[in-house]
């Protein structure tokens, strides 16, 4: 493992801006920005862009909502910050980090198309497309060829982009499989589409998506920087906190997808019946959190710090039980919502098999996928450990 954690080495960037320096010659602890030039030069841009959009929202069309929430981290992760350290912009964004980041655009790309007068073929096309499509995007973009050079700041999205946005393209994936394989479809499609609905998607992404991709990363990122500096972060306290906003967020992207199938805003239908299947599922839902908490979470732990210790095995065993706990969370909660009208027995025909593609698929990606993501990220988080953080902290 040692032969492995020196990859990094070549990757250091040999061009660290110069900063305050203390007697003992290092950075100063305090000089290190979270992202240079947030304040001063990203704020404004984000309040003119909210402004823009939430007039046309209120005024022309609910979309404007959606484009405004997948704008605002396509602004905050490609803005030039390191124009400021005399960086190159592709120095530290990488052209494969660009393009994921832009390529984030097709899901509210595809509520256009699903509710336009292409054939039933064309939208089954492009939406099957979709979580494989976010899925590969994001392990390409957490291998080492895709990671930009150590930068003088606390917030790294070139690291942190990719294992989010494969754990979020797995995740639509098991979604997905789901509700193809358990829940029924309108007569005379082979396959249900998604009603879709604007109001919706803006919920899987505020309460989900961005959560799952963006806060989750940077928490993990604050956490064990808090692990290693000071030994905080380490108890089952901290790590019930932090998996219990991973189901809190799970939770919010699977009940969004949901409304997006049934074509209704969040909240605005009341059509769950509260029978046994109901409380069955409840109780699937707790089962599923105690499992991440203390199942997953114990494992975690066993494993221990520093993180990039931790072996591919390890990740893929951690990934597996994960696997575990987020099926039976997200079973849990369609048989809430559906009380009923989902489960057993199984669907029939094509519905059937394009259910169990993206079951099998969702599990690939969070497991395997995931494992490969992770190995590469916790390397280039050794690197900006070594170059960055811990000079940083003198």
């Amino acid at each position: 493992m040692a032969e492995e954690l020196a990859l990094p080495g070549d990757t250091i960037s040999k061009e660290l801006p110069r900063e305050p320096v203390v007697a003992s010659g290092l950075p100063a602890r305090r000089s290190l920005p979270v992202l240079p030039g947030f304040a001063t030069e990203i704020l404004p841009v984000l309040a003119l862009w909210w402004a823009v959009m939430l007039g046309l929202f209120f005024s022309l069309k609910a979309y404007y909502l959606d484009i405004a929430l997948v704008g605002t981290p396509t602004i905050v992760m490609l803005w030039p910050v390191g124009r400021a350290l005399g960086r190159r912009y592709f120095s530290y964004r990488r052209p494969i980090f660009f393009l994921a980041i832009v390529t984030m655009w097709i899901i509210p790309a595809t509520g256009f198309v699903l509710q336009s007068e292409a054939s039933f073929t064309q939208k089954s096309v492009l939406f099957f497309a979709l979580p494989p499509a976010i899925a590969l995007l994001g392990i390409l973009v957490a291998l080492p060829w895709a990671q930009a050079k150590p930068v003088w700041m606390f917030f790294r999205p070139d690291l942190l982009f990719g294992d989010g946005r494969t754990l979020v393209g797995g995740t639509l994936m098991l979604v997905l499989g789901l509700r193809y394989v358990f829940a029924g479809h309108e007569p005379g499609v082979p396959w249900q589409l998604p009603a879709w609905d604007w109001f919706a998607l803006a919920f899987g992404i505020s309460g989900g998506i961005i959560p799952l991709i963006l806060m989750r990363g940077m928490m993990k990122l604050l956490m064990r920087h808090m692990r290693l500096r000071d030994e905080l972060m380490s108890g089952y306290p901290s790590l019930a906190v932090r998996e219990t906003l991973l189901v809190a967020t799970g939770l919010a992207f699977g009940f969004g997808f949901h409304n997006i199938f049934r074509g209704s805003p969040p909240f605005t239908q009341d059509t769950y019946v509260v029978n046994t299947t109901f409380w069955v599922g409840v109780g699937m839902i707790v089962l599923a959190w105690l499992w991440i908490i203390y199942v997953r979470g114990g494992f975690k732990r066993l494993v221990g710090e520093p993180f990039f210790l931790e072996t591919p095995q390890q990740t893929f065993q951690k990934h597996l039980l994960f696997v575990l706990g987020w099926g039976v969370l997200f079973y849990g909660l369609m048989s809430m919502l559906n009380a009923g009208a989902f489960g057993p027995p199984w669907q029939q025909g094509e519905q059937l098999y394009v259910g169990l593609g993206f079951l099998l698929g969702g599990i690939v990606v969070l497991t395997v996928g995931r494992t490969v993501a992770q190995y590469y990220q916790r390397l280039g988080m050794f690197a900006h450990w070594t170059a960055v953080l811990a000079p940083s902290q003198v």
